[in-house]
């Protein structure tokens, strides 16, 4: 692999053949997969045209604010060089819909992008890339119009005639069509800041490419569609409403409950009859006569 000939296919494949940028997050131990299509405008077969590149790669929720991604380029087999372009990602929106006190279906998002391409022949060597970027967007229901920048450190080009610096400005409308499906438009102005002569890709300008025209970059249209694999939840931390008082009418209090009877009373006891007078003694017996009579 000559290293002049992959300089600038590495940068132009970090900035544009990955999916598209998402205004907001999937949710903890949510998953979504995602497909983009589109590249930097070719006149290799002499109309101006985008390159047919696609892009596969999908996501998991580590938090409610935090993603990590995945992905691959299914086109990367076809450019030469570079058979294989792998890409890594941590996405992380502190603000979002959802968050910071906004609903779910309106406010401001803020995503930071930190992403690792690796590049490689499986012959002569490897290039790992790292990146950084921001992304701010504003979303009204189903709609969300963003803007960003992505910057990479590319240390494989040829210093005499460029700098390390990869700039990436990006702009898109992000449509949400239902709970589970989101479809983007989004166009990148790539290598904003790099003069890119002598990288041997003579046809990815619309201009002819002498030496002064190598600060133009390169304009990329593209298309992506994500799939929520999970319905997102809802993420809003804003303190419920009041609820609106109701006039009712005024209880009647309730009966008292009825006193306990008091026991009858018991019927007084007979009174004993007072006692008789004592019964006359009986005269005790006389005693017999004991004299005999005389004859």
């Amino acid at each position: 692999m000559h290293r002049k000939l992959i300089v600038l296919p590495a940068a132009l494949l970090l900035a544009s053949c990955t999916a598209t940028h998402r205004t907001h997050t999937v949710g903890r131990a949510h998953a979504a997969g995602e497909l983009s299509l589109g590249g930097p405008i070719t006149t290799a077969l002499d109309a101006p045209a985008p390159m047919p590149v696609l892009f596969l790669g999908g996501r998991y929720g580590l938090r409610d604010d935090m993603d990590i991604s995945l992905g691959y380029n299914l086109t990367a087999p076809l450019v030469p060089s570079i058979p294989m372009h792998l890409e890594a990602g941590l996405h992380w929106a502190p603000i979002q819909p959802g968050l910071m006190e906004q609903p779910d279906d309106q406010g401001w998002s803020v995503v930071t992008d930190a992403k690792l391409v690796w590049l490689s022949d499986f012959e002569t060597g490897n290039m790992f890339i790292p990146g950084l970027g921001v992304t701010g967007a504003y979303r009204y229901r189903f709609v969300a119009p963003y803007v960003g920048v992505m910057a990479a450190y590319n240390g494989y080009r040829p210093f005499e005639r460029s700098n390390w610096l990869s700039l990436a400005p990006h702009v898109g409308l992000e449509f949400m069509a239902g709970e589970h499906y989101r479809l983007t438009l989004e166009a990148s102005w790539l290598e904003a800041a790099a003069n890119t002569y002598g990288s041997g890709l003579q046809w990815i300008y619309l201009v002819e490419n002498d030496e002064e025209d190598k600060w133009l970059g390169a304009f990329t249209p593209m298309i992506g569609m994500s799939w929520d694999v999970n319905t997102r939840p809802k993420l809003s931390r804003a303190a419920p409403e009041a609820p609106v008082p109701v006039e009712t009418a005024p209880e009647e209090p309730a009966p008292e409950p009825p006193a306990a009877e008091e026991p009858a009373p018991e019927p007084p006891a007979a009174e004993e009859p007072a006692p008789g007078p004592p019964a006359a003694e009986e005269p005790a017996p006389e005693p017999p006569d004991t004299q005999e009579e005389q004859p």
